[in-house]
């Protein structure tokens, strides 16, 4: 195990603030059911299918400052299974207010298959700075091993 370095960052009497979101998966291709229980590797992308993940990005509190003003400019990278989004930078905030809604395309085992190990989605929170690398604000790490496929009624 490693130890997490950013927890060094914060003091024991700080707060470092929070993110408000939910995720959704969505049916991308119509299902497909698997013929063994191990297959050949050739046949491994039969167990994997397209997903939309859906990210419902509401807002963040408190976020720790970040520039020389005592702001930041965050923004929000999210990440699941090799595919990548970013969200809307905000400006000189530390209580942004994105509600924005991000699609990702995933490729992921199927839910429900307990084979594979199910990917994660991370979600990283920066500020954005037009000089030099961006200062991670905080970060979080979502295990799917809970989440449920939704399937639209028609």
């Amino acid at each position: 195990m490693v130890e997490d370095i950013s927890k060094d960052e914060i003091g024991d009497e700080e707060f470092p603030g929070i993110l408000n979101m939910r995720l959704t998966f969505f049916d991308k291709n119509p299902p497909r059911r698997p013929k063994h229980v191990f297959p050949p590797k050739s046949e491994m992308y039969k167990y994997y299918e397209n997903y939309i993940l859906r990210i419902y990005l509401y807002m963040g509190r408190d976020l720790p400052a970040a520039d020389d003003t005592g702001l930041a400019d965050p923004f929000i990278l999210l990440r699941c299974a090799g595919a990548k989004k970013q969200s809307k930078t905000k400006k000189e905030t530390l209580n942004p207010g994105w509600f924005q809604t991000i699609e990702m395309e995933v490729n992921i085992p199927k839910i429900g298959n307990k084979i594979f190990p199910k990917p994660s989605v991370s979600l990283l929170c920066y500020d954005e700075d037009s000089f030099g690398r961006r200062d991670l604000l905080g970060r979080s790490l979502m295990e799917m091993e809970g989440v449920k496929k939704i399937v639209e009624e028609k």
